[in-house]
């Protein structure tokens, strides 16, 4: 049994997510908890990105310092590893995903993303726009 800190609360599934001792992140699902950085993980938190980014960092960061954690901890939560889930996920997830890459700073795998959801014709236009911008800030 994981022994964990609670930190986020999904607000649709009423699940957790938070850190372990060890630091690593945690995602409370109805099968059990599962470590946020694997694939199962990271599922278990897509529906963080209904958030806007900053308001959830900011009720993070209110978290840790309620349990007397340092607020860096932040830092290590898998934001665009999520964001790039939510880019992978249809068109409802992907613009949530594109709102969080307003703020974040994609890397190699998200801009391939990207390019991938700029150039899926079955994806909303408005989306795949925004994936364009997205893009084209990400390669100057």
């Amino acid at each position: 049994m994981r022994r964990w800190i609670k930190l986020i609360q999904q607000r649709v599934s009423g699940h957790w997510g938070g850190i372990e001792e060890g630091g690593g992140w945690v995602a409370d699902t109805a099968e059990g908890s599962t470590l946020g950085t694997s694939p199962d993980g990271l599922h278990a938190f897509l529906a963080l990105l209904e958030v806007p980014l900053p308001d959830l960092r900011g009720e993070l960061a209110a978290r840790l310092e309620s349990k007397r954690l340092p607020v860096e901890t932040a830092r290590t939560f898998p934001w665009v590893g999520l964001a790039a889930l939510g880019l992978q996920s249809g068109a409802f997830w992907a613009s949530r995903a594109l709102d969080w890459l307003d703020v974040l700073e994609p890397d190699e795998h998200v801009v391939a993303q990207l390019r991938l959801v700029a150039e899926n014709k079955k994806v909303p236009q408005q989306v795949r726009q925004h994936a364009l911008r997205l893009l084209r800030r990400a390669e100057r």
